[in-house]
């Protein structure tokens, strides 16, 4: 799992309608590399973060665009992991 945090740090998504809420659009795992898409709101920047371990530190994960432009209201990010890393969070 990803954790994403917006511009304004809240941990929430916050998009016009109140009513729709973070959601991962698809994921793909074609093979050692996941590729995964979500919702955004135009203009606000966002970052997809990942841990190694359960309990480990979080970091910023590279690989896609962190800006929704607008008219954009999907993001997509690829994460590679390194040979040896047997999984992410």
């Amino acid at each position: 799992m990803v954790a994403l945090r917006d511009s304004l740090a809240n941990g929430t998504f916050d998009l016009l309608d109140p009513a729709r809420g973070f959601k991962i659009l698809s994921a793909s795992l074609p093979d050692t590399t996941c590729v995964f898409s979500y919702a955004a709101m135009p203009g606000r920047t966002y970052q997809a973060q990942f841990v190694n371990r359960l309990g480990g530190i979080w970091s910023n994960l590279d690989g896609g665009s962190n800006l929704a432009v607008p008219p954009q209201i999907r993001l997509n990010f690829t994460d590679a992991p390194p040979a040896g890393i047997p999984q992410r969070f």
